[in-house]
């Protein structure tokens, strides 16, 4: 797994997508750590084009998607793409 987390320097929210996506189990501890550190769980991560609960879901780590619900995450948000962005 990549260093996800720098208190200097990385921004949290990307730093959670990647620990997402990048867990080799589903263990949610180093996403509550992030959360704990000012991670959104709903936050867009533009260099990924995708958000730590979308990551989650996707990736099928589904005790980690239900940390971030806990964390206030919502199943009810759209990427911020324009419907243009959203057909290529």
């Amino acid at each position: 797994m990549s260093a996800p987390y720098s208190p200097g320097g990385a921004d949290p929210t990307h730093a959670l997508a990647v620990v997402i996506r990048d867990a080799e189990d589903d263990d949610p501890e180093a996403a509550r750590a992030l959360l704990s550190r000012g991670a959104d769980p709903n936050g867009y991560v533009e260099a990924l084009d995708t958000t730590p609960l979308h990551e989650a879901v996707m990736w099928d780590r589904l005790r980690i998607a239900q940390a971030l619900l806990e964390h206030g995450g919502a199943i009810d948000r759209d990427l911020p793409r324009t419907p243009a962005q959203r057909l290529s």
